[in-house]
């Protein structure tokens, strides 16, 4: 029965989003009692490992501490959580929607937060940018308006 590549890797976790141990069964619908998410069901058949690079958050004014490289924790309730400064300040996902500390929010279900469209709550106080890689090797590129002069003469 695990060789049909029609079932699919079920776990469940707790309140707290940790997976229960031994609760990994193979099935074709998701089980309806508890909190499941789906995983790989064959990593046999999948020999490439995820590899989670670090993310880097930036646009927080006010709130600058929240701006820097975030690293890979986990994966928590089915999708990446990274963390800076000694788990300080976290990105993850709370289970309807990604989080940045206590401070911003998204609602898009999407499954990494670099692919965040929008970011909401207060204080939010610029537009926030979450991308790939760490923040030292981001380039970010600011443009400004040349300065005009404007001359009024009057007729005498």
């Amino acid at each position: 029965m695990a060789n049909k590549k029609d079932l699919k890797s079920y776990a469940r976790f707790d309140g707290s989003g940790r997976i229960i141990p031994s609760s990994n069964v193979l099935r074709r619908k998701m089980p309806k009692g508890g909190n499941w998410y789906e995983g790989p069901a064959y990593l046999c058949c999948n020999p490439t490992p995820v590899v989670h690079t670090p993310i880097c958050v930036s646009g927080f004014v006010a709130n600058s501490g929240f701006n820097g490289t975030y690293t890979y924790v986990s994966i928590s309730l089915g999708k990446p959580h990274y963390t800076k400064d000694s788990g300080l300040y976290d990105v993850y996902w709370d289970g309807t929607k990604w989080v940045i500390g206590n401070v911003a929010y998204s609602e898009n279900n999407v499954a990494n937060p670099t692919l965040v469209t929008i970011w909401m709550g207060l204080p939010v106080d610029g537009a926030i940018s979450v991308v790939t890689g760490d923040c030292s090797s981001t380039t970010t590129t600011t443009t400004t308006a040349a300065a005009t002069t404007t001359t009024t003469t009057s007729a005498r």
